[in-house]
């Protein structure tokens, strides 16, 4: 059992990684770099303004206000 709830863990790592990486590719500007290490060499949950749960390392806040992203 404890086998499929850490492949399930990182199934969700992985759509909460590639839901963000897909979010970049909307970005037409940032004029901050804010998106500047969203990249699959560090863990999402180290990316500019993204905050993960302790727990299970998912995403549950994007801090981009005032970022001027478009």
């Amino acid at each position: 059992q404890r086998e499929a709830i850490s492949a399930l863990a990182s199934l969700s790592n992985v759509t909460d990684q590639w839901a963000l990486l897909s979010f970049t590719s909307l970005v037409t500007k940032d004029p901050y770099n804010v998106l500047s290490n969203w990249n699959s060499s560090i863990s999402f949950c180290d990316w500019n303004g993204v905050s993960c749960s302790r727990g299970s390392q998912r995403v549950v806040t994007l801090k981009l206000f005032e970022r001027h992203l478009k």
